[in-house]
Parts: C-alpha cells; structure tokens; sequence
C-alpha cells in the first residue's frame, strides 16, 4: 500500500488531502486516482508535479517509475506564473 497526499487546488478544489492504495509504478497509480475521483480530469492529474519520498519524478520515464509498500507520493497542483 502506497500513501497519495494531495496539495493545493487538488484538497481545494476536490476536498481530498490523501488517499491509500495499490499500485506498481506512477502510471496505474494515475489511472487508479482518475478512477477513484472523476471530477478530477485527466489533465489535471497527468501535469501534477510528483514526490516519491521526498524526491521529485519528472522526465520521459516518470511514468514507469516504480512503487513499493510504504511509499509516500505528494501531487502538487502545477502552479501558474504571471
């Protein structure tokens, strides 16, 4: 079991600060959120910015990036500038 803290717009806007469940890399843990909350619409959830214990995931193969029982993943709303 993984553990998903939201932040910014996602506990705002959808009122979920964290969520716990099964998954083996950051695309079904994705998939398992949209299922999960339909409001959230994919976009909004595939442009979050992602911690896995603390370390930022980006770049091309952030997708497959595997998780293990007791990680702790943070999404972040992507912030706008202006």
């Amino acid at each position: 079991m993984i553990k998903v803290e939201f932040f910014g717009n996602y506990r705002l806007e959808f009122k979920v600060s964290e969520v716990n469940l099964e998954a083996k890399n950051i695309k079904e843990m994705l998939e398992k959120i949209i299922l999960m909350f339909p409001k959230m619409k994919k976009e909004q959830i595939k442009r979050a910015s992602v911690f896995v214990n603390d370390v930022a995931i980006q770049g091309i193969f952030s997708m497959r990036h595997k998780l293990k029982e007791g990680d702790i993943v943070l999404m972040m709303y992507p912030s706008g500038g202006g």
